[in-house]
């Protein structure tokens, strides 16, 4: 490994991060195995995309709402080796569960069936090619090593289209500003079906060593602030897999079109009451300083809004003085045209838009706290958060559940699952002083009780996705 390379990871990771050898050692594999797979490849480079936790603020993305990510130090990693001609050829270093996949660049890049990895690759470079047309683009042979959980919650698929996005881009130079690549790359969730927001790809970008992100969307801004040394945040995987290309996806877009019918509700009754200069398009726009008196009473609106906790598309409908053909036709489509219906007839706006709403309002107190390092208020926040995850958005499962009660009863001063939920990890933020204590009894209480390996990592924020030599 040559000196340059290892300064680079020690960039990215920090001269003291506890598995730096390992993570060279990583590194050395790869590269070896790269040139035993392609021998004649030649020249080539190594970019890299982090996985995130998401300290608060779950499911306020794709409503306009800010998020508190921070990268880890799980990320994928690809050495990428340019071509004479425009296929791509990726292999996995896990190749027993990711087999082999190759396709060409073209301006339309048709999708695998539902649940193939290789759909995130082909989001990546169809989102690049649609937002840079060339005449002529060079593929690559890439291999790829992931240490990202999959399907928990940590953001290994964004991390996949971010690493292999980065990849795409660099070999066929073509620029992109920070922000800018994270709004084009915010739609690689839809190219495999499901209508997410663009946290994972924003905290991959543009994430920074040691530090949170505090991220508004609407519009796009950052706030970088540096982890206190006293916080330490541990994630645990419950090994509930929730991937959000399976079965979970139609789960994820049901609350994602909740939200939009609740934003619809809430247009009509706000213009009607207050006048349409306070008319919404997002639930993000009630976080707008004209809009506080309206803000301040927002649990009252709901109520009045929302007189039942399920609404059949009959009644939403009535309510927006639409036929439910047209509410169908104008409203309940995702964005490749396709129809959506809930599975049982139901919608249930009331308690979907409540937890986005409050959400918001944590994600701003826990920033806050964050910065003074009140461990106790942003711990009280996180148990708020997750509680309202449970119970109104829906999204946690019994084994979440008892793994935040274990945190709580042992040491952590709050915990929260972290990602889509129904399934996946929890964060949970502890000290020096309790860590000991909270690993010790969530290993003996969740994990040896169900006969499971333990999954647990400290988070080490690391340096954003790039490449790396």
């Amino acid at each position: 490994m040559t000196i340059n390379l290892k300064k680079r990871i020690e960039q990215i990771y920090g001269k003291h991060y506890p598995e730096l050898k390992k993570t060279i050692n990583r590194y050395e594999g790869l590269i070896k195995q790269f040139k035993k797979v392609y021998p004649k490849a030649g020249r080539f480079s190594i970019y890299r995309a982090p996985g995130r936790i998401n300290i608060i603020g779950e499911h306020t993305d794709y409503n306009g709402m800010p998020v508190f990510p921070m990268t880890i130090d799980k990320d994928i990693v690809i050495i990428a080796a340019p071509r004479k001609d425009n296929e791509v050829i990726y292999k996995n270093v896990d190749s027993k569960n990711f087999q082999d996949r190759n396709f060409i660049i073209e301006k339309t890049i048709h999708p695998y069936t539902t649940g193939d990895w290789g759909n995130y690759l082909k989001a990546a470079v169809q989102l690049v090619v649609d937002s840079k047309p060339k005449n002529k683009y060079t593929g690559y042979n890439a291999m790829i090593s992931g240490n990202v959980p999959s399907n928990s919650g940590v953001s290994s698929s964004s991390a996949l289209i971010v690493a292999n996005a980065v990849a795409f881009a660099d070999i066929n130079r073509i620029k992109f500003k920070g922000l800018e690549f994270a709004k084009i790359l915010a739609d690689g969730e839809w190219y495999v079906g499901t209508q997410g927001g663009g946290m994972d790809q924003t905290i991959s970008l543009l994430g920074n060593r040691g530090k949170a992100l505090k991220i508004d969307f609407y519009p796009m801004e950052v706030e970088s602030i540096p982890v206190p040394e006293e916080m330490i945040f541990v994630a645990c995987n419950s090994m509930v897999s929730a991937p959000k290309s399976g079965h979970a996806r139609q789960s994820y877009n049901m609350r994602v079109f909740e939200c939009r019918l609740g934003v619809l509700m809430l247009n009509k009754y706000i213009t009607e009451k207050f006048g349409t200069q306070y008319a919404i398009t997002k639930l993000g726009d009630l976080r707008f300083k004209k809009f506080e008196k309206i803000t301040n009473k927002i649990e009252e609106i709901i109520n009045k809004v929302f007189q039942k906790e399920t609404c059949t598309e009959v009644e939403i409908a009535q309510s927006l003085e639409l036929t439910v053909e047209e509410l169908r036709a104008k409203h309940l489509k995702l964005k490749n045209g396709e129809p959506f219906r809930s599975d049982d007839g139901y919608y249930k706006i009331k308690s979907r838009c409540r937890h986005v709403l409050l959400e918001w309002k944590r994600v701003e107190e826990s920033t806050k706290a964050f910065k003074k390092c009140d461990m106790a208020k942003l711990g009280e926040l996180m148990n708020q958060s997750h509680l309202s995850l449970d119970m109104d958005y829906e999204v946690s499962c019994p084994e979440l559940n008892e793994m935040v009660k274990i945190a709580g009863n042992n040491g952590a001063f709050g915990s929260r699952l972290t990602g889509a939920g129904f399934g996946g990890c929890t964060i949970n933020l502890v000290t020096k002083r309790t860590r000991t204590k909270f690993i010790k009894a969530i290993k003996k209480l969740y994990y040896n009780k169900r006969k499971l390996k333990p999954q647990i990592f400290e988070v080490y924020p690391t340096e954003h996705a790039g490449k790396v030599i």
